[in-house]
């Protein structure tokens, strides 16, 4: 699994290397939810009002198909509740930083996370 270099966290996430370590390492918690891109057609930004962001609990990323495709991870939520209004924090922040709600776009304005689905490239850092 890939992550986000400015990983999000929700506020009552106390350690999150340690929750991060967890998912990196297959232990995951009870109460961790992921935001992450969709993985419908890598490599590529979405259509504007399509799906942006995924939110699913960290169980979810055992799958085999999690293991064959992994997942770039942007933020670490305790609950459904806190992924939830974690979305909205990156939306908030894509609107005022480039009034529009593209959140790939102003997450990667150079379209950075194409290269971890294709695996040409590395990533600096990881």
């Amino acid at each position: 699994m890939h992550f986000y270099r400015n990983l999000y966290f929700s506020p009552n996430i106390t350690n999150p290397e340690i929750v991060r370590w967890r998912l990196a390492h297959n232990a995951g918690s009870l109460a961790v939810y992921v935001i992450m891109l969709p993985q419908s057609d890598p490599g590529k930004l979405p259509e504007p009002g399509g799906n942006q962001l995924e939110i699913c609990h960290c169980s979810m990323l055992h799958q085999p198909w999690y293991k064959k495709h992994p997942p770039y991870i942007v933020g670490i939520a305790e609950g459904r509740q806190q992924a939830l209004l974690l979305v909205e924090r990156i939306v908030r922040e894509a609107l005022e930083a480039t009034g529009k709600p593209l959140i790939q776009e102003y997450l990667f304005p150079e379209h950075e996370p194409a290269a971890c689905f294709t695996g040409r490239k590395k990533r600096s850092g990881q």
